[in-house]
C-alpha cells in the first residue's frame, strides 16, 4: 500500500465526506458485477481503504483554491439535490443514461448559485453569468476526479 500523502490540515468539508463516501462505494462496487473472473476478490474492507486512500492522495494535487471553489459548488448542490428529493451522489449509470436528468440538476444549481452568491462588482444586482457557470463546472470537474464522466456542456 502507497504511504498517505502528507497532511494538508484541511477541515473536513461536506466535499470531503462526500469523496470518502464515494470512495468507499466504488471500492465496494469493483468486488460485485455480472462477471465473476473481473471481480476483485480481495478483502471488501481492504479495497475501501485503499479507495480512501487513492481519494486522499487525489486531493493533495488539487489546487487549495480549486479544492475551496469545489467545496462552496458541493455544498450548493447537496441544497439543490435535497430540495429536488435526490441524491447528490450521482452513479455512473445514472449520468450516462439519464443526461438530461444531470442537465437540469446542474441548470438549478447555477439558478440558485444566481440567487444566493452576492455579486462583487459594486452596483450589480446579481453575479455574472460566467461566476454562476462556474457551480456547476465544479461538479463535472469533482465526479470527474471520481471516474465519472458527464455530458459536454457545448
Amino acid at each position: 500500500m502507497p504511504a498517505a500523502p502528507p497532511s494538508r490540515n484541511i477541515p473536513a468539508s461536506a466535499l470531503s465526506e462526500a469523496s470518502s463516501s464515494y470512495a468507499r462505494q466504488r471500492a465496494a462496487a469493483l468486488a460485485a458485477g455480472p462477471e465473476p473472473e473481473m471481480q476483485l476478490k480481495a478483502g471488501v474492507a481492504g479495497m475501501m481503504a485503499l479507495g480512501e486512500a487513492l481519494n486522499e492522495a487525489s486531493e493533495f494535487g488539487i489546487n487549495s483554491n480549486t479544492l475551496r471553489k469545489d467545496d462552496r459548488a458541493w455544498t450548493f448542490w447537496e441544497t439543490v439535490c435535497k430540495r429536488m428529493d435526490t441524491s447528490p451522489l450521482r452513479t455512473p449509470q445514472e449520468v450516462r443514461d439519464h443526461p438530461e436528468r444531470q442537465s437540469f440538476l446542474l441548470a438549478v444549481l447555477m439558478m440558485y448559485a444566481s440567487a444566493v452568491c452576492v455579486p462583487k462588482t459594486p452596483g450589480r444586482q446579481c453575479i455574472k453569468p460566467r461566476s454562476a457557470l462556474a457551480y456547476p463546472l465544479a461538479i463535472v470537474r469533482i465526479f470527474g476526479r471520481w471516474g465519472i464522466r458527464w455530458p459536454s456542456m457545448g
